[in-house]
């Protein structure tokens, strides 16, 4: 167990029912910190389904900047992805990336739509 996060609860997750499934996927929701583009960052997952997860970002530029993010987790490949949900030309772009073997951390590349600069990211819960 990794503060709140009991990454042992991760297996079985494939055999289980939906009931179980979403439990499952209730584990990823909380605050991770980490670093995005060299910066103290936190990801803050609100909602985590099968279907959508959404989630806030938060990065400490000059100001602090924070994005609502919606997308997916995909347990099998240990992969996600995020899209911004506002494009107010902040971070506007799409976040992917994977989860380490045990779901304790998650590390990826942020790539924004309109210049294609990407920057890597890492998160720990």
């Amino acid at each position: 167990m990794l503060g709140n996060f009991d990454a042992s609860r991760i297996t079985g997750i494939f055999s289980g029912k939906g009931a179980i499934i979403q439990q499952q996927y209730t584990l990823f929701q909380g605050e991770w910190k980490g670093t995005f583009d060299g910066r103290d960052a936190v990801m803050q997952i609100s909602k985590a389904g099968k279907d959508v997860v959404e989630a806030t970002i938060s990065v400490q530029y000059q100001n602090l900047i924070t994005e609502n993010l919606t997308g997916s987790i995909n347990v099998d490949e240990k992969s996600f992805h995020f899209d911004d949900v506002h494009a107010n030309g902040n971070l506007d772009g799409e976040y992917n990336g994977k989860f380490n073997d045990d779901f304790t951390e998650f590390s990826g590349t942020y790539q924004n739509y309109t210049t294609k600069k990407q920057v890597d990211f890492i998160f720990v819960k």
